[in-house]
This record gives C-alpha cells, structure tokens and sequence, in this order.
C-alpha cells in the first residue's frame, strides 16, 4: 500500500473503541472507512471463501465458515494468526486503497492490526485509542458474547499494542464517558484540519 497523505489510521486493541471514535468522525462529516465492514463483504465473497478454506478447512462445515471456530484457533494458535493475517490484510487493504480514492480527503480508517499488517508506512499519522482492560473486557463480552477469559485471552495475543502507542502520532485516551471521548475526538479533528 502506498503512502497516502489524507490517509489516517485509527489504531488500538481489541475493545478499546475504535469504532466509537470512528462515528464521532462519521458524525462530524469526516470520511471515514470500516475494516471490519470490508471483511464482512469480502465474506460474500466466493473467491475470498474459497481462499479461507483452503487455508482452514477445519473452519468450514458444509462450505460454511464457522467464526467461532476459526476465532478460537487464531488466538490459541500463533501461526494460525498470522497466517489469517497474510490471507486477509492483502485483500482488506486492496479494498482500503480503492474505497479512499473515492472519498473525499482525509480518510480515516479503523485499521486494528496496523503494526501485524505492515501498513503503518501508508498513513499520514496513527491515532491510537486506548482503554482500560476492564472496560474493553466488558465491551468485547457484551459485543461479542464471548467469556470473560475468552475476551482476555484475545487482548493478550494482540502483542502489538505498545508498538502502536509507540508510533502514533495522537493518543487518544479512552477512559471516560462517552462525551468526554467525543470532546476530545473533535478538538484534534479540528486541530487537524487547521493545520492543514
């Protein structure tokens, strides 16, 4: 992916309400692209399918992929993570590349796993979102309905946090009410846009 200059990423962890900051953007008129809505329409896809089952047979029933199987064996299983990784970041960040070549500038973009997909490089800044544990725990076990030690298990095989935090351009920090996070999203939308 090339470097795009109106091109930000909205980086976290699991649970730590990136899609929250996103329809605060949305909500401000900015542009904005969801990459968990790209992979819930590239698993319409029949080529895309075909491709995870050749990958993870073991995921598929009659031709059906079941989720839950596969989630439970990429964050019990290292390699298996990454090699979900390789098989659907290059297909989600095709489609990131032609969606904001429609849009107009800037484009942000949920992207969760920006430092195990490689693609930090093609962002002009990284506003990482970080919440307390017990609080992306809640939220994953009430979005997901997973366990309590399932939604932990998860934030602890995203190894790649600190790195994100590491490299991010804007902190955003995510441990207060749903207003206090809104404030704080259009105070560095507006700064952003009046540096530009």
């Amino acid at each position: 992916m090339r470097q795009n200059n109106h091109l930000i990423a909205i980086a976290g962890g699991i649970g730590s309400g990136k899609s929250e900051v996103m329809s605060i953007l949305k909500e401000a008129g900015a542009s904005i692209i969801m990459t968990d809505e790209i992979n819930r329409r590239l698993l319409q896809d029949e080529s895309y399918i075909k491709k995870l089952q050749e990958v993870f047979p073991y995921a598929f029933n009659s031709g059906f992929l079941n989720k839950t199987v596969l989630k439970e064996r990429i964050f019990s299983d290292n390699n298996e993570r990454k090699k979900l990784n390789a098989t659907a970041h290059s297909a989600i960040i095709r489609e990131v590349e032609l969606a904001s070549a429609l849009l107009p500038p800037p484009v942000f973009v949920e992207i969760p796993l920006i430092i195990e997909s490689g693609t930090a490089h093609s962002f002009e800044q990284i506003w990482a979102v970080r919440s307390p544990l017990e609080e992306r725990v809640r939220r994953i076990v009430l979005r997901d309905g997973l366990t309590e030690e399932f939604a932990k298990s998860i934030i602890r095989a995203q190894k790649g946090e600190d790195k994100i935090f590491a490299i991010a351009n804007v902190i955003i920090d995510n441990s207060g009410d749903k207003s206090s996070l809104k404030e704080k999203i259009l105070q560095i939308y507006s700064r952003y846009l009046q540096a530009q």
